[in-house]
């Protein structure tokens, strides 16, 4: 993993700071614009920015207490894949929901935050609200809602891909 900052000079003379992070196949690069302060305009458009993300990507976020992880906000993914809708969740734990499969991989997890490691990659099961089980590829950042120590989650489901790659596996065994 290598995190860069750098600055980048425009022909208008403005100068601009990036923070670019490399990990294993992959690249994020987060500009300036995205984490100075700002003007009301400026502002009301980094805000709808960040909302259309929240709300259009294929990828369960939530933001949870970092204390119990008790749900803050859910995007229209999580309602969609978990089958809860967002009043079910809000203000309750994921544990008070039986949403992790394995406590043990809820422990780790948790673990690792409470050690200040960043959590990236992490795989775990969790249950809908039928009780299906599904495989997650979880990423968190710490953040400060609300004035109290939260979370913001993003996971991505790996179920098929995993499935896949075991059929590939076993496949080749078989050859």
């Amino acid at each position: 993993e290598l995190l860069v900052d750098f600055s980048i000079a425009r022909g208008s003379g403005t100068i601009r700071k990036v923070m670019a992070q490399y990990k294993k196949y992959s690249l994020l690069i987060i500009d300036e614009w995205l984490l100075s302060p700002m003007k009301d305009t400026e502002s009301r458009d980094r805000e709808n920015l960040l909302r259309a993300i929240f709300e259009s990507t294929p990828d369960i976020i939530t933001v949870s207490t970092l204390e119990d992880g008790t749900f803050l906000e859910v995007n229209p993914a999580f309602v969609q894949l978990t089958g809860y809708t967002r009043e079910e969740v809000l203000g309750k734990s994921s544990l008070s929901l039986w949403i992790w499969a394995d406590p043990g991989e809820r422990e780790r997890f948790a673990g690792r935050l409470g050690r200040g490691e960043p959590v990236r990659g992490f795989e775990a099961r969790l249950r809908s609200k039928s009780g299906e089980e599904r495989r997650y590829q979880l990423s968190a950042s710490p953040l400060v809602a609300g004035g109290r120590p939260a979370l913001v989650m993003i996971c991505r489901d790996i179920t098929a891909a995993t499935e896949a790659a075991a059929v590939e596996r076993k496949s080749a065994f078989l050859l």
